[in-house]
């Protein structure tokens, strides 16, 4: 067993503001809570305040660190810390959980950094892909939000298990809930 156990549900603990700490925005929000609205998600870069919002059935935090732990919940929602190396962590953990297979679909929040090997490897292993039209305002309610300098992309993993754990293909269903935010792209057909 794990020194570290998920926080589900209304356990509060203790939030310190850093610069790595900044929100999902709320119209992105919604549109995660649609898509998982009867299924057990975890949040995998999260804190109490921001469950206020996100309400995801259980959620890793700082204190818990996500990049210790097993992701096993069917679905996964990831905002990480956009610096780095965290990012590239995250990033990273996302695809080993994935191959292990720990989780049944997940979907990522990242910065469009294109030209780096951490995005490289999201975008060659997702099943859509989609690149936000317009920058998102993310935001903290301690702090004042300035102007976000980069895009956006969004991904999503996970037809071939959803197929097979939920019986039909939640692709559509993605697009027909996230697809009005940018351009999506497909995985190749080898």
């Amino acid at each position: 067993m794990s020194k570290y156990q998920v926080i589900k549900g209304q356990n509060v603990v203790q939030d310190k503001i850093n610069s790595n700490e900044w929100f999902t925005p709320l119209p992105i929000i919604e549109k995660v809570q649609k898509f998982y609205k009867d299924i057990e998600f975890l949040d995998v870069a999260s804190c109490a305040i921001a469950q206020k919002y996100i309400k995801a059935s259980a959620y890793f935090s700082e204190e818990n660190n996500a990049l210790n732990q097993n992701w096993s919940l069917p679905a996964i929602w990831m905002n990480p810390p956009y610096s780095f190396p965290e990012v590239e962590q995250f990033a990273n953990k996302l695809l080993t959980e994935r191959y292990h297979g720990h989780f049944v679909e997940a979907i990522a929040l990242v910065n469009a950094n294109t030209e780096t090997k951490w995005f490289q490897g999201l975008a060659m292993n997702c099943d859509i892909r989609i690149d936000l039209s317009t920058r998102q305002s993310f935001w903290h309610p301690q702090r004042k939000c300035g102007r976000n300098p980069k895009g956006q992309s969004l991904f999503y993993f996970g037809s071939d298990k959803s197929i097979f754990y939920y019986g039909y293909d939640r692709e559509p269903e993605f697009l027909e809930i996230f697809g009005d935010l940018g351009l999506a792209y497909g995985r190749p057909i080898n």
